[in-house]
């Protein structure tokens, strides 16, 4: 396990290496000593829907915790919408997507 590098939320993480890396926006830092390695972020889906995971630093970039899907809807969330609204801010209004 390696120590994360030091963020808090509102940060800009990548998710995977070079071109196939996602961005996302840290929403939670876990302070537990057997997670010192992972933080929750919130990214877009491959149809611009907000999704928040938890990530694991693996000494070199942050990639999913697990290979299981353990997401949840950031827009359903009062605690994730601020963070799904920062990735929104970014795309062009026509390619954001709502989930209903």
């Amino acid at each position: 396990m390696s120590v994360r590098p030091p963020v808090k939320p509102g940060d800009t993480i990548y998710i995977g290496k070079g071109l196939s890396a996602r961005k996302a926006i840290v929403s939670l830092v876990y302070t537990r000593e057997e997670w010192v390695d992972r933080v929750e972020a919130v990214y877009l889906d491959n149809k611009n829907i907000p999704i928040a995971e938890d990530f694991r630093w693996d000494g070199t970039s942050w990639q999913f915790a697990s290979a299981d899907v353990d997401a949840t809807y950031a827009e359903r969330s009062e605690r994730l919408k601020r963070y799904a609204d920062m990735l929104y801010s970014e795309l062009p209004s026509r390619r954001r997507r709502r989930r209903q």
